[in-house]
């Protein structure tokens, strides 16, 4: 396995997974050995998701993370972008043909909020 982030060499596979404590963490990302100790602190997800891959390979979970985040369709987004310009023009409608108060405002608040639970 070739490293980064460490001195230069080889590690074996016993080695890599004896560095699995919450002071001492690699893992192993594309046959690339990394130690993440100080990083894990500012892990986004916490230091307890990325340590629980200390001391193994963790190329397929890297890899399904990207996958799923930032392989989506581009009808999503059109949907998704339609969805908030016809919020954004029936708004518009509201306001312009019945002005604002807080009746207006609260009736919009309890129609948004059934739309929401409706969608989900």
């Amino acid at each position: 396995i070739a490293n980064k982030g460490l001195s230069k060499g080889v590690y074996t596979w016993e080695e890599v997974q004896s560095h699995c404590s919450r002071n001492d963490q690699w893992l192993v990302i594309d046959r690339k050995v990394y130690n993440i100790t100080q990083w894990a602190k500012r892990h986004p997800g916490g230091f307890r998701v990325i340590g629980h891959y200390a001391g193994e390979d963790a190329t397929v979970r890297f890899h399904y993370t990207d996958l799923c985040f930032f392989s989506s369709r581009p009808l999503f987004f059109f949907l998704h972008l339609s969805h908030i310009i016809l919020l954004e023009a029936l708004a518009w409608l509201i306001v312009s043909m019945w002005g604002t108060g807080w009746i207006l405002t609260l009736l919009c608040s309890v129609l948004l909020a059934t739309a929401q639970v409706i969608e989900t």
